[in-house]
C-alpha cells in the first residue's frame, strides 16, 4: 500500500493502516538487527579463528627458526669434526711415508744374516792362502 493511499482513506482505517505499516517496518528493523547481529558474531568468529592461525604460524616460524639454527650449529660443529679428522689422516698418511715396508725389512734382515760373523762363514787370507797353497 502507498503513501498516497493512506491519505486518501479514513482516519481509522487509516490509522490502522498506518500502524500495520509501522509494525512491518519494526519487524523489518528488527529482523535486520537480528541479522546484523548474527553476520557480526560470524565475523568476530571469523576474526579470532584468523588471529589464532596467525599466532600459531607465527609460534612454529619461531620454532622453525629455531630447529634451523640448532641444525646450523650441528652441522658446523660435523664440519669442524670432519675438517679435524682430514688434518689427522694428512699427518698420520704422511708418517706412514716415512715407515719401512716389509720387504724393506726382509731385505735388511737377509744383509744382517750375510754380514753377521757369528752366523757366516768367512775366511781370513791366510785361510785363503793356505789353501791356495795345497791346490798348488
Amino acid at each position: 500500500m502507498g503513501i498516497h493511499q493512506v491519505f486518501t482513506m479514513p482516519v481509522d482505517k487509516a490509522k490502522t493502516t498506518l500502524r500495520t505499516v509501522i509494525n512491518e517496518l519494526v519487524e523489518k528493523a528488527n529482523t535486520d538487527s537480528r541479522r546484523l547481529r548474527v553476520l557480526e558474531e560470524k565475523a568476530e568468529d571469523l576474526e579470532a579463528r584468523v588471529n589464532s592461525i596467525k599466532d600459531m604460524v607465527l609460534q612454529e616460524k619461531k620454532l622453525s627458526g629455531a630447529k634451523l639454527d640448532e641444525i646450523s650449529a650441528t652441522l658446523k660443529r660435523q664440519e669442524n669434526r670432519i675438517a679435524s679428522m682430514e688434518k689427522t689422516l694428512d699427518s698420520i698418511v704422511k708418517q706412514f711415508k716415512n715407515v719401512v715396508t716389509v720387504s724393506k725389512i726382509k731385505e735388511l734382515e737377509t744383509l744382517v744374516d750375510v754380514y753377521n760373523p757369528l752366523k757366516s762363514d768367512f775366511v781370513t787370507r791366510e785361510e785363503v792362502e793356505r789353501m791356495l797353497a795345497k791346490r798348488s
